[in-house]
């Protein structure tokens, strides 16, 4: 992780409060020839769920939401399609049976609010809602964000909310990137499956 000459990384760990480990190296951005550095950010995915559901929390801990409540009862049009029993818990503990909204869409509509609600309104669920589970990977954060934008009594999006309430100063997570930050956040690369393999070959795990 710490030659220069591969794709970057970094980890850092922690002990009762105190970092005892912080290394990264590689390259941040190979095509820019620019190195991982010690501000370099990286992109969070999945991490970002914990923040996405702690809005929730914030709104249910003022009485705006009600984790059993339909999600018809606030939003008429996602009752499309079989989904009209689904409720707030089902969608916060991947019991919705939308993995997938039935159809890929482009960066342009993922930032439009009103193309992301209708994509979710003609949405079908894959199983009958609440009777399974299974990780909502891609759609999570998109169904909890116009479900607290539609609670929330000015109408703020989940990265709002987590910007207004939740971060504080220090702590080095955001939702979303601000245009002074994008010359520090990592390039998302994934190797080939051939460079997997060599990868692996010239440095097996242990």
């Amino acid at each position: 992780m710490l030659q220069d000459d591969r794709d970057g990384a970094s980890l850092a760990i922690l002990w009762k409060g105190k970092v005892i480990a912080n290394l990264y190296g590689g390259y941040a951005d190979r095509e820019a020839n620019r190195l991982w550095e010690e501000n370099t950010m990286a992109i969070a995915y999945s991490t970002t769920k914990i923040w996405a559901g702690l809005t929730a929390a914030i709104l249910a801990s003022r009485g705006l939401l009600y984790y059993d409540e339909k999600v018809s009862s606030f939003w008429p049009e996602f009752a499309q399609n079989g989904k009209h029993n689904i409720t707030v818990r089902d969608v916060l503990d991947h019991r919705a049976g939308l993995i997938t909204f039935g159809r890929e869409f482009i960066i342009e509509e993922a930032a439009d609010s009103k193309a992301v609600s209708a994509l979710i309104e003609e949405a079908v669920p894959h199983w009958t809602p609440g009777s399974s589970r299974g990780y909502h990977a891609l759609t999570y954060g998109f169904l909890i964000d116009e479900i607290v934008r539609r609670l929330d009594p000015i109408n703020r999006t989940v990265a709002e909310i987590y910007s207004e309430e939740i971060w504080k100063e220090g702590i080095d997570f955001q939702i979303g990137s601000r245009n002074m930050d994008e010359r520090l956040i990592a390039r998302v690369s994934n190797p080939s499956i051939v460079e997997s393999i060599i990868a692996h070959v010239k440095r097996p795990m242990k």
